[in-house]
């Protein structure tokens, strides 16, 4: 995939980013609320258990993989079962008309208000067919939470 947004960063920089993602994600998300996380990947993984302890949120996962069931499970907020407040997922990445999600997982994103997270780095110009395009409600980003269309506007503004 190829991303408009190509930086080599420094591990400052990307601390920074971490901090900017894990805020943002703080502000997204009501705290008590019961989150189901679609697919975690990375960011989640690592950001999710740290959030969802400090605002006393219950999570449920749909297609978690090990490390994320294994994280929420040791941050004590981990749930079988529950009627989401929220949903929250993250993407394969981002395009001007949507954000990017394998076809397997498309299902579980459809008909779902759904708030994405992940980098402004991840930002598509060309895209892969491996790919279904999807609306998000909103997106977490570096730059804030913000609406997908003023999220996209941003992202192709700064490049």
């Amino acid at each position: 995939m190829m991303f408009s947004v190509q930086q080599k960063k420094t591990n400052r920089q990307r601390e920074h980013d971490s901090y900017a993602l894990e805020y943002h994600l703080s502000q997204a998300l009501p705290s008590g609320a019961t989150v189901c996380a679609l697919y975690p990947k990375e960011i989640l993984t690592k950001l999710l258990p740290i959030v969802a302890k400090e605002k006393k949120l219950s999570v449920m996962l749909i297609g978690g993989n090990a490390e994320a069931v294994r994280a929420l499970t040791d941050a004590g907020v981990l749930v079988a079962k529950g009627i989401p407040d929220v949903y929250v997922g993250e993407p394969a990445g981002f395009s001007s008309k949507g954000s990017l999600v394998h076809h397997a997982e498309t299902p579980e994103w459809t008909n779902r208000s759904i708030i994405a997270i992940g980098s402004v780095q991840q930002f598509a110009t060309h895209l892969l067919a491996k790919f279904d395009m999807l609306h998000t409600h909103k997106v977490v980003s570096e730059i804030g939470v913000l609406p997908y269309q003023l999220f996209a506007e941003e992202v192709t503004r700064l490049s």
